[in-house]
């Protein structure tokens, strides 16, 4: 038998944050045991909500609940459920024939998650334009004074440069590049800084230790870092305005209520970890239930600085899903977050409205700063 449960989470509020997050550690953890025993099909969470949603194969309602008191916030939840008359597990191909695959995710199976988050296949030439980006970073830093690689740790990539445009009184844009935690440098990338150099910003291009190498525990803890030495910085004027790219947009989220940060603009931002460990991104990433509780920016949708969600529109679905529910989620917490899908760009094309002085980006960016 299928059962569609919806379980809503109601921790009581004398509960100490340290047993929170073991009980959700222990939750996940056991999720997880059971997928694997084929029991908890499917698995998403609602967006902006303490609530996780499966599809459970089961023998009865007895086996059901014998099954869901299992999981360790099961005196902590109040239930949902109706039963499936359909098999959601089982996928369908163009033609509608079941191809047997069992569902990971949203309804997909694992070929389809890793195609749904592979941003290289989905661009045609991505070599060629990966080789243009190059090409005009190292452009732009042959044209403009630039500091290079200044250390904010001990790590040998936890460096930044720090590009000046022409005002003694310039604010700072901080820019932390993609390629899913685990490829690319700032230096791929510093071509977006000749927007914000347009029009008044110093750019500081982050970098920081990729995976395998780093954990996203130390990863984003870097960032932190990052942000704590341009605070101190004499030459940091006000606040930052920090922003990022995919893996960077996810590490700008997560830093927006950073004391150092004025405004942040994430654009194409992952912001939910759990199909990033469920598909060929975690075999680099090796991401933990407690990683993926504590660094879903989905889930810490609070105030922070004002903040603009962009993402390409013709950017994959599961994208443009997460910058979109990302944006709706923060939105109700705060009315200064926008949402801000960009017609006509794809994962790497959006990049281009930052670079140009009149891109929509550029233009975002001026009109985020302006917000108070």
């Amino acid at each position: 038998m299928l059962f569609h449960v919806e379980m809503n989470i109601d921790l009581p509020p004398d509960m100490s944050p340290a047993e929170a997050a073991s009980l959700k550690s222990e939750e996940r953890e056991m999720a997880q045991r059971l997928q694997r025993e084929g029991v908890w099909r499917h698995l998403w969470r609602v967006a902006g909500r303490r609530a996780n949603v499966g599809v459970f194969d089961v023998e009865s309602p007895a086996h059901l609940h014998d099954v869901l008191s299992r999981l360790p916030l099961f005196p902590y939840m109040w239930i949902e459920v109706r039963a499936l008359c359909r098999h959601p597990s089982s996928i369908r191909d163009d033609s509608g024939e079941r191809t047997g695959r069992p569902a990971v995710y949203r309804g997909m199976d694992r070929a389809a998650l890793d195609a749904a988050y592979n941003n290289t296949q989905a661009v045609p030439d991505f070599p060629a334009i990966y080789a243009r980006c190059q090409a005009r970073s190292a452009a732009l830093y042959a044209a403009h004074p630039c500091e290079r690689d200044v250390a904010y740790g001990d790590g040998a990539r936890q460096r930044f440069d720090r590009i000046a445009c022409d005002r003694n009184d310039a604010p700072t844009f901080v820019f932390i590049h993609g390629g899913y935690w685990q490829n690319c440098t700032k230096e791929d990338f510093a071509f977006v800084a000749q927007g914000p150099l347009a029009h008044g910003f110093d750019v500081v291009l982050a970098e920081y230790t990729l995976a395998p190498d780093a954990t996203m525990t130390q990863i984003v803890a870097e960032i932190g870092r990052l942000l704590d030495r341009l605070r101190d910085d004499p030459r940091t004027r006000g606040p930052l305005c920090l922003s990022g790219h995919s893996a960077g947009g996810h590490l700008t989220a997560l830093y927006r209520a950073h004391p150092a940060v004025g405004w942040a603009l994430p654009i194409s931002a992952l912001v939910d970890l759990e199909p990033i460990a469920l598909c060929w991104l975690d075999d680099k990433l090796h991401l933990t239930p407690d990683e993926i509780e504590r660094f879903s920016p989905i889930d810490a949708t609070g105030r922070g600085a004002p903040m603009t969600v962009a993402v390409g529109a013709d950017e994959l679905p599961e994208l443009v899903r997460h910058s979109r529910e990302y944006a709706l989620a923060c939105a109700q917490c705060d009315p200064r977050t926008r949402y801000l899908p960009i017609a006509g760009c794809s994962h790497f094309s959006v990049l281009d409205e930052l670079a140009a002085p009149d891109g929509a980006l550029t233009r975002a960016l001026i009109e985020l700063t302006r917000t108070a």
